[in-house]
This record gives structure tokens, sequence and C-alpha cells, in this order.
């Protein structure tokens, strides 16, 4: 496993990174963790993981994320990498640490978060580059099992 991220893609259109989401992610099967669980994806993930909220408040989603389009192959390798941090991830529709949540880690603040539906099988929820203070909050939580 390298320690080394994969390259930025680099697209014109979001419509571009969409289907390169799809065809790497959602047609051609399943993403293996390093400790064994598949994760699953779905064209629908798309606008969670690559779009961000013009207001933080409202959590609508209505601007497309270049920043975190770039990184669309570093999900496969984060969910790969065998010294990611592992922690519980926070269900803000309940509200508490979701033990079948799962955030990992990898080089300094990329995060991707995956929701389990049984213990050896998940699907992806997001990913994009944490700040700081998403960071401490997720640092300060419970640990993966």
């Amino acid at each position: 496993m390298s320690q080394t991220p994969p390259p930025l893609v680099h697209y014109l259109t979001e419509d571009e990174y969409y289907q390169h989401f799809c065809n790497i992610y959602c047609n051609k099967g399943t993403v293996m963790t390093f400790d064994g669980i598949r994760v699953d994806f779905y064209p629908g993930n798309f606008k969670h993981a690559f779009r961000e909220s013009a207001n933080r408040q409202k959590g609508d989603k209505s601007v497309f994320s270049s920043r975190r389009a770039q990184r669309i192959d570093w999900i496969k390798w984060a969910l790969e990498h065998t010294t990611a941090e592992l922690f519980r991830g926070w269900n803000k529709n309940i509200g508490t640490y979701d033990p079948e949540r799962r955030v990992c880690i990898v080089v300094r603040n990329y995060i991707v978060v995956i929701q389990f539906k049984d213990i050896d099988r998940a699907f992806f929820i997001t990913a994009y580059p944490a700040d700081s203070d998403i960071l401490r909050k997720i640092r300060n939580g419970p640990r993966w099992r």
C-alpha cells in the first residue's frame, strides 16, 4: 500500500466527475477495506460526496466542489489504507456517535465515511478534505471498535 495518495483527477465538468465515479465505484463492483469490509457505492452518493453547502446551516449541497472531486480516486485508496485512523462517525440524525458509522482519516485530513449494513458490509456515505475544526471533533470522539 502506497503512503502517497493517487494523483488528483482533473475534468472540466461535474458530469465528467459523475461518470468517473459511476465507472470506478458503482459499475466495477465493490471496494474492500483493508480489514475485509465490503463497501458498496451508489450513483446517489455522488451529490453528497462532491457537493458542498453554500450555507452550512442549511446543508443544501448546492455547490459542486472541484476540491472534493479532484480527490475522487483517493476514496478507494483511503479505504484500503492499513494505517488509516479509524473513528466512530457522528450521526446528526440521531444526535450521537453511531457504532455503525466509520470515519477513516488518511494524509492528515482526508476522511471517508461509511455506514455499516452488516458486520462485513457497508455503503459509502461521503469523502472530503476536512478542516481542522472537523478533524478535532472526529479525533475527540470514540475510536472505531
